[in-house]
């Protein structure tokens, strides 16, 4: 779908968003933006199944579950995804999300089965667009600008202090808000600080840490300083 710079920067249709971001994304952010999306409504996500298919798909994304792991989980936890009531509209919106139970293996899947199955629920009208927000800023705050060329930051930044930087950032990383999966806004903005401290002049960078909005795994800014695509 066509988009200019401007059109991302303000949209907020995550259906538009990702089908722009098809071809151009990672499997690992893909994957990691479908489970901040189950996360989103961890409460409905009541069997340990669903629960533990999104813990595995995160350590994959990461390199610390097999293939094997995420297909086993993907296997257990797919079919809970359709028995949820279908007479209980927010059940089935949380039906529609568990979707992800496919998209985990096959994250270039996500918009048409974590995002395009909202748009169904026309009994939940307030709920889908609730959900539909929280989907765009977790986009933007995993995927950036894509019209801007890939950032790298200087060497002298990273190592500063004895590496204070990537060791902040691992720390946010690891230890994050759960279940919600949420990262430490006020650890995010400590990280701002060292960052302007080791001398980096990425003003973006530095105003991101500090954006209250929701960050989750795949942070773009984390990403960054961690060496993550």
């Amino acid at each position: 779908m066509p988009m200019d710079e401007a059109e991302w920067l303000a949209c907020e249709d995550p259906q538009k968003m990702l089908e722009f971001l098809r071809g151009k994304a990672s499997d690992r952010k893909l994957r990691l933006f479908a489970c901040a999306c189950c996360r989103s409504i961890w409460h409905l996500l009541t069997d340990e199944g669903s629960r533990k298919a999104v813990e595995v798909a995160e350590g994959y994304a990461d390199g610390l579950a097999t293939s094997a792991e995420l297909a086993d989980a993907n296997r257990i936890a797919h079919p809970v995804a359709h028995d949820i009531p279908k007479h209980n509209p927010f059940a089935a919106h949380a039906a529609d999300l568990s979707s992800w139970s496919d998209a985990i293996i096959r994250p270039s899947e996500t918009a048409r089965m974590v995002v395009i199955a909202v748009k169904r629920h026309d009994s939940i009208s307030r709920s889908r667009a609730i959900g539909l927000a929280k989907q765009g800023v977790l986009l933007h705050d995993i995927f950036r600008n894509p019209f801007r060329p890939s950032l790298s930051l200087p060497h002298a930044v990273l190592a500063w202090n004895d590496g204070t930087i990537p060791r902040i950032a691992q720390a946010i990383y690891d230890e994050r808000h759960l279940p919600a999966g949420t990262l430490d806004p006020a650890r995010l903005a400590i990280l701002a600080d060292a960052l302007l401290d080791a001398g980096c002049d990425d003003e973006e960078l530095i105003a991101h840490c500090r954006e209250p909005g929701v960050h989750v795994r795949g942070c773009w800014a984390l990403d960054l300083i961690l060496g993550k695509s």
